[in-house]
């Protein structure tokens, strides 16, 4: 009766396997919207991202566990940058990047501040959320076609743990003679916008209604 014969498995086909099925998994988690997106480690998980259903390129988790009407106290922290290999390779001046990352925090900070508390590092009292913003990718605007990607964390900042978090993916179309970054500029106006909108809405729907 024949051994049977031992085949020692190549780690190499193994790993190019283990390769190939990550990016199956990933192709199918977030590539089944009309905008793609590349994760940039920024978050903490990602599978559990979904599209919105009505706003083309964002893709949002919300605890189901937290509340963001129990938070009207916002730290809004510095803005990073977790910049794509593509974003990478167009050669984006670094002080241009710090400029772009400061005015979306400046943004957020003026659609914020005329009525809920803004606090500061380490004051992390209950009912304080932290704004964690990470930009991960910048479009210049070339052939009247510019566009932004970033990643955010909502996080309570007393306890750490994650309120909302998202993925947004927009472009825009430029067709004046303004700068280059102009675009960028009115997508974070937009962003930061769309927050205070959203906060407002939030915070609106929990008052008790007036007798009639």
């Amino acid at each position: 009766m024949r051994k049977p014969i031992k085949i020692k498995p190549d780690k190499n086909l193994l790993m190019a396997i283990s390769i190939l099925a990550l990016g199956i998994f990933l192709g199918g988690v977030f590539g089944c919207a009309k905008d793609k997106f590349r994760p940039s480690g920024f978050l903490s998980n990602y599978s559990n991202l979904k599209p919105h259903p009505t706003d083309e390129g964002f893709f949002v988790y919300t605890n189901p566990k937290k509340n963001l009407s129990d938070y009207s106290r916002f730290y809004v922290q510095h803005v990073v940058t977790a910049l794509s290999e593509e974003s990478v390779k167009r050669g984006i001046d670094p002080t241009k990047i710090n400029e772009l990352s400061e005015y979306l925090r400046n943004q957020i900070i003026r659609a914020l501040e005329d009525k809920y508390v803004l606090t500061g590092f380490g004051q992390r009292q209950p009912g304080t959320l932290a704004i964690r913003i990470a930009i991960t990718d910048l479009k210049p605007v070339e052939e009247n076609r510019g566009g932004a990607s970033m990643e955010f964390k909502l996080v309570d900042y007393a306890t750490d743990e994650i309120v909302v978090a998202g993925v947004i993916v927009q472009t825009t179309s430029e067709t004046s003679n303004q700068s280059q970054w102009a675009p960028t500029r009115t997508l974070f106006q937009s962003w930061a916008a769309r927050l205070r909108t959203r906060l407002d809405e939030i915070h609106t729907q929990q008052k008790p209604q007036p007798v009639q």
